[in-house]
């Protein structure tokens, strides 16, 4: 039984009603989604069972350092040599709708005397889905960075910042993205008892584009903040949302919180916000094998922090809980500690809330026609191209310039890295080009 509740019709008032159960609906089959990894600013491997192919192009070697050339199967072709700096993500200011990821259907020439199928085509990716899951607990409003930063008269504290950085990557990315928003609590929960722990059945802000201007409305300033966290439910409304979807691109969830969840309805009184509640790694567990990745983003976290006190805390170290949460999301580096993408300051924030823009350009799926290729037969026989520069499969997403594939049995994804998703983030198409499949 969940504690969630219809979404009130205004998104400011006073408390809401009382908390009723609400089932979910069947989502059908897992999706089992398993990318290979993200052109973020570390190494990024969304499925850890995976075991990445040789990165070689036609029995050479691709080499490993991020802004290096790799050898192609025409020995006369450059290859890759872009770097991307610092790794952060770049802006798409300036990239119009039509420019991004828009491809053409295969164009072949027929089989010829050998029984090989040449094959021409671009990546088409899709808008995806997005929802962003916000802890809105009163510690969030009373809350601010180790090294706070200055805003106007006063300190930033948690919600402030969160409801900046969520507002301006919705208002860089809302013309190629569809995006929503997931309260926990609600706006109005009270500071004590079960009603601190509601959380609608509908999301405050629903998928939409464009949306930033609905999230500059609807995201409370810091006065609304109260409540417990109550993120376990809050994940179940995404995960409703997402699977309710229509759009054909890939889906993925955004979880910022200051601490771990609580709100676990085996126990009642001052016991509900004691105590670990595990329905959020539970849902994003679930989530993971329907084919939806979530990144966990931590506010403040101290490293083996003292379990922090208070009224509607429990009592976990929030460090190891988020770590949990995050490689139960899937979305994790292979050498990253923490495993959550930590923020110590707005700045910090606003960086890694910018990896969104490399799940918006970045990731696709693969044509039918190439989808039913294994990884090695599609790096042995298509040539991938980026605005006419040769990129080569690679095994480490953080630091190389290339691409990954990955199968599953919803079709084939394909990861453009580095150098190649900087391309892919400023307009640039993927295209292949087979002699033969």
């Amino acid at each position: 039984m969940d504690r969630r509740a219809p979404r009130p019709s205004a998104l400011s008032g006073g408390a809401v009603g009382v908390a009723r159960s609400c089932a979910r609906s069947s989502r059908g089959s897992s999706l089992a989604l398993a990318l290979a990894g993200l052109g973020l600013s570390s190494c990024v491997a969304l499925n850890g069972d995976w075991i990445a192919p040789e990165s070689t192009v036609d029995g050479e070697s691709a080499s490993t350092g991020a802004g290096s050339s790799a050898s192609a199967s025409d020995s006369s072709t450059t290859t890759a040599s872009a770097s991307t700096g610092d790794g952060s993500a770049s802006e798409t200011t300036g990239v119009d709708a039509t420019s991004v990821g828009v491809g053409s259907s295969g164009e072949t020439t027929g089989v010829d005397d050998t029984g090989c199928l040449p094959l021409e085509t671009e990546l088409f990716i899709a808008p995806p889905d997005i929802m962003f899951v916000l802890d809105k607990s009163a510690a969030m409003g009373s809350r601010s960075y180790p090294e706070s930063e200055q805003m106007m008269a006063g300190q930033m504290n948690h919600w402030q910042s969160v409801r900046e950085a969520v507002i301006d990557r919705a208002s860089k990315l809302e013309d190629f993205a569809s995006m929503g928003v997931v309260f926990a609590p609600v706006i109005g929960a009270p500071g004590d008892g079960a009603g601190a722990c509601l959380v609608s059945i509908e999301p405050e802000v629903p998928l939409m584009t464009p949306v930033a201007a609905t999230l500059e409305s609807a995201l409370p300033y810091p006065q609304g903040m109260s409540g417990a966290r109550a993120l376990g439910d809050a994940v179940a409304t995404a995960r409703d949302e997402l699977a309710d979807a229509v759009g054909e691109g890939l889906q993925y969830m955004v979880l910022i919180t200051d601490g771990a969840p609580n709100c676990d309805p085996d126990f009642e009184g001052a016991e509900l916000f004691d105590n670990y509640n595990p329905q959020a790694w539970i849902e994003i567990d679930d989530a993971r094998a329907e084919g939806v990745f979530t990144m966990v983003v931590g506010l403040g976290i101290e490293m083996q922090a003292a379990f922090q006190q208070g009224d509607i805390e429990p009592d976990v170290d929030p460090w190891s809980t988020l770590n949990e949460l995050a490689l139960a999301g899937g979305m994790v580096g292979v050498d990253d500690d923490p495993k959550f993408k930590a923020a110590y300051t707005h700045a910090g924030l606003l960086k890694e809330l910018a990896l969104v823009d490399d799940l918006t350009f970045c990731v696709g799926r693969l044509p039918p026609a190439l989808a039913e290729l294994t990884v090695d037969e599609f790096d042995a026989s298509v040539e991938v191209t980026i605005d006419g520069v040769v990129f080569p499969p690679i095994s480490d997403c953080g630091t190389d310039d290339g691409y990954t594939v990955r199968q599953s049995d919803d079709g084939a994804t394909i990861v453009a890295c580095g150098a190649a998703c900087a391309l892919m983030k400023v307009g640039a198409h993927m295209h292949f080009s087979a002699e033969c499949i």
